[in-house]
C-alpha cells in the first residue's frame, strides 16, 4: 500500500551486533580518509567486568550503539552511505545475503592486490633499489601531525580511563562497606535498646539509618560516575583509535600512489634503454603502451590520494574540535556531579547531628 503525501510511517528492525559490526567494516572499507565511529565492545574489558548479560554491560553496549548510530545520522558522507540504507532498511534475509556476498570479496581483492604490489614492487627495486623512500610533502607532514597527536592522545586517554575505573570501582566498594556499617550500627542499636539502653540503641539507630544512606547515595554516585565520566572517556579512546584507523587508509592511498609512480618510473626507464635501438622497435612500441597505461594510473591514484588527504585532514579538525567541545561537558558534568554528592551527603550528616543535639537536649 502506498504512502499518502505528507504522511511519514516508521519502521523497526532488529539488529544484532555481528550487523553493527558489519556495518562498520564495510564504512571504514568505502570511506577511505573519512572518520568512521567507533563500536563499543563486543564483550566486558577491564576492571568492570562481569556478566556479558549483565544489566550493567548491556545498558552501556546499547549507549554504544546508539551513539554510534547518532554519529552517523549526522555525518555529512556517512549519512548518505548504501551500507547504512541497507543495514537500516534491510529485512533478515537481505541484510544476511548481503553479508554473505561481501564476505567472499575482501579475498579475490586481496589476492588481486598482493600481486600488483608483489609486481609493482619488484619493478621498483630492481630500477632503484629496495628501500627507497621519497621525500614528504605538506601533505604528508600533516597527516603525519595528526597520526602522531592521535597515538599520543590515546596515550593520555588511556591513563584517565584506567583511572576513571578505579574511581568507580573504590565508591563501588566504598558503598558496601557503608552498607555494612549501616546493617552493625543497626544491630547494635537493637541490641542496646533490648538492654534497656535506649537512649544509646536511638542514637546507634540513627547512625546505622544515615549510613544506609549513605550507601545508597554511593551506589548512585557510582552509576552516574560510570555512565557520565569512565564510559565518555573510554567513548572517546576508541574515537582516537577510530582517527588512527583513518590515518592508516591514507597510508593505504599514499602506498598505492607510490607504487604507481614507482610502475611509472621503471616503465619509463626500460623504454629509454631500448628507444632508438635497432631492431627493439616493436618492443619500444609495447613499452610506450604500458608507459601510457601507467601514467593514467598515477593520474588516477594522484586524485584519489589528494581527495583522501583533504578528507583526513578536515575530518581530524572537526575531531579536535569536537572533542574539546565533548570533554568539557564530561569534566563540566564530572564536577557537578561531585558538588551534589558532597552537598547530599552533608545533608545527611547535619540531619542526624541534629536529631542527636535534640534528643540530648530533652
Amino acid at each position: 500500500m502506498e504512502n499518502s503525501p505528507g504522511i511519514v510511517t516508521e519502521n523497526s528492525v532488529e539488529r544484532r551486533f555481528s550487523d553493527f559490526a558489519w556495518l562498520q567494516q564495510q564504512l571504514v572499507k568505502h570511506n577511505r580518509g573519512v572518520l568512521v565511529p567507533p563500536l563499543p565492545d563486543k564483550k566486558i574489558i577491564g576492571a568492570l567486568t562481569g556478566d556479558r548479560f549483565s544489566g550493567d554491560f548491556i545498558s552501556e553496549r546499547s549507549r554504544g550503539l546508539e551513539k554510534f548510530l547518532n554519529r552517523l545520522a549526522v555525518h555529512a558522507v556517512l549519512q548518505n552511505a548504501p551500507q547504512l540504507t541497507t543495514f537500516l532498511t534491510a529485512s533478515d534475509e537481505e541484510l544476511a545475503g548481503k553479508k554473505q556476498e561481501t564476505k567472499t570479496q575482501p579475498a579475490q581483492e586481496d589476492r588481486g592486490i598482493m600481486n600488483f604490489f608483489r609486481e609493482s614492487v619488484q619493478s621498483i627495486s630492481n630500477t632503484f633499489g629496495a628501500g627507497a623512500e621519497r621525500p614528504k610533502d605538506q601533505d604528508d607532514l600533516a597527516c603525519d601531525a595528526v597520526v602522531e597527536y592521535a597515538t599520543l592522545l590515546e596515550k593520555q586517554l588511556e591513563k584517565v580511563h584506567t583511572s576513571a575505573e578505579e574511581i568507580v570501582g573504590r565508591t563501588r566498594g566504598l558503598s558496601k562497606c557503608w552498607f555494612e556499617f549501616a546493617l552493625s550500627c543497626t544491630l547494635l542499636g537493637q541490641y542496646e535498646s533490648k538492654n534497656e539502653e535506649e537512649a544509646l540503641g536511638q542514637v546507634c539507630s540513627k547512625l546505622g539509618n544515615t549510613a544506609d544512606r549513605l550507601s545508597i547515595l554511593l551506589t548512585q554516585k557510582s552509576d552516574d560516575e560510570n555512565a557520565q565520566f569512565r564510559e565518555p572517556f573510554k567513548d572517546y579512546l576508541k574515537y582516537t583509535q577510530a582517527v588512527q584507523e583513518m590515518c592508516r587508509s591514507r597510508a593505504a592511498v599514499l602506498l598505492t600512489y607510490q607504487t604507481s609512480l614507482g610502475v611509472l618510473e621503471a616503465r619509463q626507464a626500460s623504454l629509454a634503454s631500448v628507444q632508438g635501438v635497432a631492431g627493439k622497435e616493436a618492443q619500444a612500441r609495447q613499452i610506450e603502451a604500458s608507459v601510457s597505461e601507467a601514467k593514467t594510473n598515477v593520474d588516477s591514484d594522484r586524485a584519489e590520494l589528494t581527495r583522501v588527504t583533504q578528507s583526513m585532514l578536515s575530518e581530524a579538525g572537526r575531531f579536535r574540535r569536537e572533542k574539546e567541545e565533548d570533554i568539557r561537558a564530561i569534566i563540566i558534568n564530572f564536577v557537578n556531579l561531585q558538588i551534589n554528592h558532597s552537598r547530599q551527603v552533608q545533608s545527611a550528616w547535619e540531619g542526624i547531628l541534629t536529631e542527636m543535639e535534640e534528643s540530648k537536649s530533652e
